[in-house]
């Protein structure tokens, strides 16, 4: 409860970026979230399985992040979340 777990990795760009990834989780409450340079794309929460998502990269260096973010109460579901097969193509 009242924590975090991350996975984060730099690419450079311009470049294509894909993954897949689902959750499993209190809907609203906690959230598997992605961010680029800091500034977050998009999140899942509650029970979402696997769904591909795809995004175009700027020229430059760039900090990609996925982070799941528990609340302070309540286990639901698995309580995590999932990502894979993480592609970039320049």
């Amino acid at each position: 409860h009242n924590k975090s777990t991350w996975l984060r990795t730099t690419v450079t760009g311009p470049g294509t970026l894909f993954f897949y990834w689902k959750v499993s989780s209190e809907a609203y409450y906690d959230y598997l979230r992605f961010y680029i340079d800091g500034v977050e794309k998009t999140s899942i929460t509650g029970t979402v399985d696997w769904q591909q998502k795809g995004f175009n990269i700027a020229t430059g260096s760039h900090t990609l992040e996925w982070k799941y973010t528990k609340d302070y109460s309540i286990t639901y579901g698995s309580d995590c979340g999932w990502v894979d097969k993480v592609s970039f193509t320049q």
